[in-house]
């Protein structure tokens, strides 16, 4: 089998969807499947394409709005390449239109993942925009795709509050589990107190008010924490966030380390006491999967859209988006014993677990299958 592969980006702009899309696509190979991908260009493609060794890969220059940009010769590429499958992700861009007349024109199942896009938090930033695209094609691309996947049964909910479908499949996103320890007894001594943040830097991901929030949480305890902050972001909100820092009475405390990767990405992961994401919307977020491989307890907001709990075990706090809300969860998490902690680090790698590439490629490999017999 043959898939191709629509992505908006293949390098690190393209954040947790090209970093789901990179081990979706080496599960597939791994298992014999010939994978194509299309992507837009961008400043990173060249530094960051070396790792999709593992597929075919084709760049299109792109033209004009960020958010809707012409890619030169994206349909001609399309459809010139023989495959069996194509599988969109993203709604937004250009690609997702092409690709659709392409699947018409060659009569091939088509598959689109939203990513968490068609939340309502999400459609709300650029909400008339949003709204004129939806209704000038993008329901029917959606409503007349194969097959929609979904991350979360709640992405379900909304995809078809905004397009009715009978065709959504809900997989959720894997986690790479080499780097996973069972027998893993995490430290929680008093010299190791980092609270980490990995993701985009984004009012979406309510940094501002987390800054806020911790500012409150040392104000309350006697004990020194660390906040690491991790990632990229839209300039403007990561002005705002270093403006907010160098004002900070607790500057010291509050580090903003801007984006890392590899080696480095994890390391913060390995030295974190706890991981925090009080996200006000989410598709899935790969940072927690990857927080869970590493034994880390979790506080998120329930926007994270995954669970608190597993076999009545808590694998995860729960925080709000406000600033209050968040300093809360914080002192909760710090009242906590070590013996707690170590429990709660055993119970977020069985979690990990349960979101293996390895589990969770078999769904991903049936609905291929499956919508390719129905063509046949």
């Amino acid at each position: 089998m043959k898939i191709a592969i629509i992505l908006p980006s293949i390098s690190r702009l393209g954040g947790g969807v090209s970093e789901v899309v990179y081990n979706l696509t080496k599960s597939l190979c791994d298992r014999g499947i010939e994978i194509i991908i299309f992507a837009a260009q961008d400043q990173y493609s060249n530094s960051d394409q070396g790792r999709w060794s593992h597929v075919s890969l084709h760049i299109t220059k792109q033209f004009g709005p960020k958010s809707f940009s012409y890619q030169y010769g994206l349909f001609k590429k399309i459809y010139r390449a023989e495959f069996d499958l194509i599988h969109v992700h993203g709604v937004w861009e250009y690609g997702v239109l092409i690709s659709r007349i392409v699947a018409w024109l060659k009569k091939k199942p088509y598959v689109i993942s939203p990513h968490g896009m068609l939340d309502s938090w999400a459609l709300a930033k650029g909400k008339i925009k949003k709204k004129f695209i939806i209704s000038l094609y993008l329901k029917y691309i959606i409503s007349s795709a194969s097959c929609v996947h979904a991350l979360t049964s709640n992405e379900a909910k909304s995809i078809d509050g905004i397009i009715r479908t009978n065709k959504i499949k809900v997989i959720p996103n894997g986690v790479l589990l080499e780097k996973v320890n069972f027998e893993l007894e995490r430290s929680f001594s008093e010299k190791n107190k980092r609270i980490l943040f990995l993701s985009r830097i984004d009012s979406k991901k309510s940094v501002y008010e987390l800054i806020v929030g911790f500012e409150s949480f040392l104000n309350e305890i006697k004990t020194d924490w660390i906040l690491d902050i991790v990632g990229w972001g839209d300039q403007n909100y990561v002005d705002l966030i270093k403006t907010k820092l160098s004002s900070s009475n607790h500057k010291d405390s509050i580090i903003y380390h801007g984006p890392v990767y590899g080696r480095d990405k994890l390391k913060f992961f390995a030295d974190a006491t706890v991981f925090i994401l009080p996200s006000k919307s989410e598709g899935l977020p790969m940072a927690i999967l990857e927080a869970w491989s590493f034994g880390l307890p979790v506080i998120m907001s329930s926007e994270c859209n995954l669970p608190f709990t597993l076999d009545d075990e808590t694998v995860a706090l729960k925080c709000g988006t406000d600033s209050l809300s968040i300093c809360k969860s914080l002192l909760e998490f710090s009242s906590m014993n070590e013996n707690i902690l170590c429990n709660l680090s055993r119970s977020s790698s069985r979690m990990a677990s349960l979101y293996g590439w390895d589990s969770i490629i078999c769904f991903y490999l049936d609905m291929y299958v499956s919508l390719s017999k129905r063509v046949q």
